[in-house]
């Protein structure tokens, strides 16, 4: 690459104006000055102001001496009048040579100066300047691809020409070859380097990072020595970003369950230029929740996932993450979320000794909502073996919760029952409660009975003898065994009566079997009972048997 140093246009700019454009120094106050500014002059001109003195200037000579020649003894490698153009308004007069096609590109040379009245007469000394000989470097034709960026065509690429105007031919310049390097500064985002082509043609892309900026583009300086330039003026070309409208769509409610998440889906737009909507691709959208962003695919989809807690309303937005301020306006959809709470059920089962099933329970909503699952229903279910077959055998209503525990609704019943058999509670849920089991329980007691139970004789005399005899039989696996050393209590009944009067006791034997031996006075009815004292037995009754007395 044919450069070795880059000068920004400002840094030349004031260096040209630290060296170039400050009065040359002279004695005599009254004599005029001379200024040179050659940053307006085309290359192989000699250009600079006057101001007048006591006398007005009226012709302008140069003799143009290169480096080491003395002005003295030497001779001039060319000798030219200016031309004026004309007083300004500030009251200086612009002088402008011919073009000096002879000199050698590249070289500074010592022009110096006679001033003359408009009668040929000298004003003042001599006074030597610079007049450097060298190309200049200009960029034309800068353009952008998109004066106006936009979210979906961010890219803005400039390009121009650069042109070389060389001081030996005064025409309009030609494009330079390959290999200068011409920097393109798009605003505040930075340098950015490029190169031109065998046609002189450079470009270069970036993305804008401001609303509106000015891209300027000026050449480095890619020959030293002899034939060095100088750096191209720069030029500015606006590029400005439109912001683009959007607008997000998505579900009017979505179902929540308590402790999972939802995922709430839906489209997200943006309007061209030219007006029309269409999907908005791989862009980030804000999700509640304090959730990460969720990017929009290809066709401008997006799905957010939540796992808040509560009936609320939520909003997705795009538009509000960074560069989203700058390309696009934020757009919302909201979302109503209800949330499905969950529940947990519990229940206590436990078989009395008469085989009868006493069941409590309770109902408990999610500690999250301060409100008991009102109307609710549990299924009381029954199962031989806790795994399966299940039967619901009840249908139980849950009462309210208390002032103390409002999220708690309570249940309960007693009912007569198989003696061994597995419960549970289950509540099957609603548009509001999650449903749930509550553990499985068993209510368990051993089948006992009296059999062979007998008063005899029967009819018997009064005042006889009266023999109540039974055997008490308890059955702890698939056969019926004794029940050795128990008490029986016997009972007796009369005729007509609904009382049970208490007779006594007797004790079983190793076979179960007990007798007890009574006066016979009264018609009535005998029965036996083994009241348990385990929790593990149930309570067995002998069959009634009356007894007819005469």
């Amino acid at each position: 690459m044919r450069h070795a140093r880059r000068v920004l246009p400002a840094l030349a700019t004031a260096a040209a104006l630290a060296l170039s454009t400050a009065p040359v120094a002279h004695a005599d106050t009254s004599a005029p000055r001379i200024r040179i500014d050659s940053s307006g002059a085309a290359p192989g001109y000699l250009r600079l102001f006057t101001t007048d003195g006591a006398t007005p200037v009226g012709a302008v000579t140069a003799r143009i001496f290169a480096p080491g020649v003395s002005p003295l003894t030497g001779t001039p490698a060319a000798v030219v009048d200016l031309h004026t153009a004309g007083r300004l308004a500030d009251g200086e007069t612009l002088w402008s040579s011919d073009h000096l096609p002879g000199l050698v590109r590249g070289t500074v040379y010592h022009a110096f100066l006679q001033l003359s009245d408009a009668g040929g007469n000298v004003l003042g000394e001599e006074q030597q300047v610079p007049f450097p000989y060298r190309s200049a470097l200009r960029v034309t034709g800068l353009s952008a691809s998109a004066a106006a960026a936009d979210w979906l065509h961010q890219q803005v690429t400039v390009t121009g020409t650069l042109i070389e105007d060389t001081p030996e031919d005064p025409g309009p310049g030609a494009a330079v070859g390959a290999g200068y390097e011409v920097d393109v500064l798009p605003g505040a985002a930075g340098l950015l380097a490029s190169t031109t082509d065998a046609a002189g043609h450079f470009s270069r892309s970036f993305t804008p990072t401001a609303a509106s900026q000015q891209v300027t583009a000026f050449a480095a300086v890619p020959r030293t020595g002899a034939g060095a330039d100088t750096p191209a003026t720069a030029v500015a070309q606006p590029v400005t970003v439109r912001r683009s409208l959007t607008r997000i769509s998505g579900p009017a409610g979505v179902t929540l369950r308590e402790g999972s998440t939802a995922a709430v889906s839906g489209t997200a737009e943006i309007q061209t230029a030219q007006g029309t909507w269409v999907p908005l691709p791989r862009t980030p959208v804000l999700c509640p929740d304090g959730r990460p962003a969720a990017a929009t695919d290809a066709s401008g989809r997006y799905t957010c996932t939540l796992s808040i807690t509560g009936n609320r309303t939520v909003t997705v937005s795009t538009g509000d993450t960074d560069p989203g301020d700058l390309w696009l306006a934020t757009s919302s959809h909201r979302t109503t979320v209800r949330t499905v709470w969950k529940t947990a059920t519990t229940l206590t089962a436990t078989l009395d000794d008469r085989s009868r099933l006493h069941v409590t329970g309770t109902l408990r909503d999610s500690v999250t909502r301060r409100t008991w699952p009102s109307g609710a229903h549990v299924q009381l279910e029954y199962s031989a073996n806790g795994t399966t077959g299940w039967q619901t055998i009840r249908t139980l209503t849950v009462s309210p919760g208390t002032k103390d525990a409002p999220t708690t609704g309570t249940f309960s019943t007693s009912f007569a029952a198989r003696n061994d058999g597995y419960w549970r509670a289950r509540f099957t849920g609603n548009t509001d409660n999650q449903p749930s089991t509550s553990p499985v329980r068993r209510a368990h007691r051993y089948a006992t009975r009296i059999t062979a139970f007998n008063a005899s004789p029967e009819p018997v005399r009064k005042g006889r003898t009266l023999t109540v005899t039974g055997r008490l039989q308890k059955k702890t696996s698939s056969v019926w065994s004794a029940a050795t050393g128990q008490t029986v209590t016997l009972y007796f009944t009369p005729r007509g009566s609904t009382h049970a009067t208490r007779m006594g006791t007797a004790r079983t034997d190793s076979h179960g079997t007990f007798t007890a031996h009574y006066t016979a006075k009264l018609d009535g009815t005998w029965t036996a009972t083994w009241w348990t004292t385990s929790p593990n037995y149930l309570t067995a009754t002998a069959t009634p048997d009356y007894v007819d007395v005469n």
